[in-house]
């Protein structure tokens, strides 16, 4: 007799798997909060904005090895980016944790990916499509923004602005997706057909 029960759980497991890693980065933001505010404490805010930049490379690692692309990991991750970058650039911006002109252009970006997205599905029923700068940007983010803030309190002026650059190239990938994503919307406005697909960064 075929053991279907564990076998039709385990398959769920799988399937919800990498949307539960997803939604682990943003619970995340909780602990983040309290290590980063009033007071900064380097260390374990550092550790675990470690942890959120790892699970941006672990839910999508899990999906493909996995076979578990779901339409609600499709969702739940992109949003999960776009929340968690936003809450993080505005308590370091509270903070005064890194330069605010880095911060500022990461929030703008964000906002203007935000209303691209909902243009795009509110008035043409489609997602933006999936794109490797953006993609590689938010997890050159999720990675730079645990070292910047450990340099700030335990290094040299060189590791600083090296892990800025790094903010700053992550950044200019970032813009680089949104033009992509604009150039979709355009091409959208001007009736033209396949510019996007079901998936976002």
């Amino acid at each position: 007799m075929c053991p279907v029960g564990p076998w039709l759980a385990y398959s769920r497991v799988k399937r919800y798997l990498p949307s539960a890693v997803t939604i682990v980065r943003l619970l995340l933001l909780v602990p983040l909060y309290g290590f980063l505010v009033p007071q900064p404490k380097p260390v374990p805010a550092t550790v675990v904005l470690a942890i959120m930049g790892f699970t941006d490379f672990l839910d999508g690692f899990i999906a493909r090895r996995m076979n578990a692309v779901t339409t609600f990991g499709k969702v739940i991750d992109p949003t999960s980016d776009r929340v968690v970058l936003i809450a993080l650039a505005i308590i370091l911006l509270k903070m005064n944790l890194l330069p605010e002109l880095l911060i500022l252009a990461v929030l703008l970006r964000e906002v203007l990916v935000a209303i691209t997205v909902l243009i795009e599905l509110a008035i043409y029923r489609k997602r933006v499509n999936v794109i490797i700068t953006g993609k590689a940007g938010t997890l050159g983010l999720l990675t730079g923004f645990p070292a910047a803030l450990f340099a700030r309190f335990y290094a040299g002026p060189a590791i600083r602005s090296a892990t800025l650059a790094i903010l700053w190239i992550s950044t200019g990938l970032l813009y680089g997706a949104l033009l992509s994503y604009a150039r979709g919307l355009l091409a959208l406005a001007a009736g033209g057909h396949g510019a996007s697909k079901p998936m976002e960064d």
